[in-house]
């Protein structure tokens, strides 16, 4: 070793191998091979022997009965003799994979007893003694509520960094600690997968500073996420893919297939797990087609980014079609409709970047999901009968006149002729949706457009002003908001 100029005495390494070394993973799966030779005491599936599974230093063996369990350790304990390797007892445990009133009497000993647990922990993953993933998910979810609380205290919130960079940081840190293992979590319920979803509702609405009360549904398309069920079967099919990539004499692919054909054939004895989700996972999205070319003799296996492609444009197509159904059903959020036709990251966030501005956008957020009524209401400023209250004070209410005549004689300087008169056409509530940022005529290229909503949005703060009758900073202005959709 060598520490500042000083070299220590040569040492010998007789055993073991050297951490990051190049050759120490070949090294320590030559050694370990003949420990994870079948002996023929350890669980089988059909014909294939699973007792002895391992992921680099950690192994779990499985057995059917406690006799061969023991049988199986004795083998680890013999093999550990010759090797002159160690086991840590203290972080080995047993469970028993069924009813607490069936469970066996029987211990398991390495020298000592083996300590007997109703759960145990294999890659991070925690598998429970009645194979139930309620409190896997719970877990998973804690930790990823954690992560953002910590981001929020880094600035992942409506008054720090932009939304459109919130999400990119959510998916990257939040989801991943969220959906750990996810590929295997399967017969969900209904409680499960609303406890999921109830994550990302909390996060975005933190996110772009939304009240509780927003419809999920709205806040998750205004960041352009999918629902996070969704995430998690992605995932089940990047696992699919990453098991038929596997080499063709793979245990692994080849219970895999074995399994797969007898479901798919109605010959299967078991209806759940991971084989039933998947493939009602591939009729979902209509992908059966391409895994059964996978499985003839010749196959033609997709590459990575190729199968990850056509299953980013296959959940899209559904979450789209399935959130187009449950926004047509509720005539409350038509307002909303117009502004957000599709599920895709709202131009809102895309209109300034400054952070002396964002409180403004946040307000401009929050007018877009909002309820809209249309009773009949008297202004209190004017004393006009009007139906929707946003509409009346941006383009109708003689209060605010002055400065909406302002607002369109500094649009000839950012439209044309012809797109000034496109937009004065609209009626008030078209002319409000058009100014908020809705698809409608006209179309402007996207600088025109950003720098046409960021005026705008500055009027909308003028406008807030005026109506409360008093000079107020930018900063004040989500107390605005709240005063204008409680009047």
């Amino acid at each position: 070793m060598r520490v500042s100029g000083l070299v220590s005495q040569t040492i010998d390494v007789k055993r073991s191998v050297r951490q990051g070394g190049v050759l120490s993973t070949l090294l320590y799966l030559v050694q370990i091979n003949d420990l994870l030779e079948s002996s023929g005491y350890g669980s089988k599936v059909m014909s294939v022997c699973t007792g002895n599974s391992a992921f680099a230093d950690d192994i779990s063996l499985l057995a059917h009965t406690p006799s061969h369990l023991q049988r199986l350790v004795d083998i680890v304990h013999t093999f550990c003799l010759h090797s002159k390797v160690s086991v840590n007892i203290d972080k080995s445990s047993i469970t028993v994979f069924t009813k607490i009133s069936a469970q066996p009497s029987a211990c398991i000993r390495y020298n000592d007893q083996v300590t007997k647990q109703t759960a145990s922990l294999v890659l991070g993953i925690s598998y429970c003694f009645n194979t139930k993933i309620k409190d896997r998910i719970s877990c998973g979810l804690q930790k990823a509520k954690n992560a953002v609380f910590s981001m929020a205290a880094q600035g992942v919130h409506a008054q720090g960094i932009n939304p459109l960079l919130s999400p990119d940081l959510y998916s990257k840190v939040v989801v991943p600690i969220a959906l750990y293992g996810s590929e295997l979590w399967f017969n969900m319920t209904v409680t499960e997968l609303n406890t999921i979803s109830r994550l990302q509702h909390y996060a975005v609405k933190r996110i772009q500073g939304l009240p509780t009360s927003t419809r999920s549904d709205m806040a998750e398309s205004m960041l352009g996420l999918n629902r996070l069920p969704s995430q998690i079967e992605s995932r089940k099919l990047m696992f699919l893919h990453k098991i038929l990539s596997l080499a063709s004499n793979s245990v692994t692919r080849n219970i895999f297939i074995r399994n797969f054909i007898l479901f798919i054939n109605n010959n299967s004895l078991v209806s759940t797990g991971f084989i039933a989700d998947i493939c009602n996972i591939l009729f979902k999205y209509q992908l059966l087609s391409i895994v059964n070319n996978i499985l003839v003799p010749d196959p033609h296996i997709p590459s990575k980014n190729e199968w990850k492609r056509t299953v980013k444009i296959a959940i899209s197509e559904r979450e789209s079609h399935d959130w187009d159904q449950r926004m047509s059903l509720n005539l409350d959020i038509t307002f909303f409709r117009s502004l957000r036709p599709c599920i895709a990251p709202s131009i809102v966030y895309q209109v300034c970047n400054r952070s002396f501005f964002r409180n403004i956008i946040c307000v401009v957020a929050r007018l877009w999901v909002r309820p809209v009524s249309l009773d009949n209401i008297m202004c209190y400023l004017c004393g006009v009968i009007y139906q929707e209250q946003l509409v009346h004070y941006l383009c109708e209410c003689e209060k605010t006149q002055p400065l909406r005549l302002h607002f369109i004689n500094s649009l000839p300087s950012i439209l044309l002729p012809d797109e000034m008169d496109t937009l004065l056409n609209h009626d008030s509530v078209a002319l409000t949706l058009r100014l908020l940022g809705a698809p409608l005529d006209p179309i402007l290229d996207r600088t025109t457009e950003l720098q046409f909503l960021h005026s705008f949005y500055t009027h909308i703060g003028q406008c807030l002003t005026v109506i409360f009758e008093k000079t107020v900073t930018i900063l004040s202005l989500p107390l605005l908001y709240a005063r204008l959709t409680s009047c």
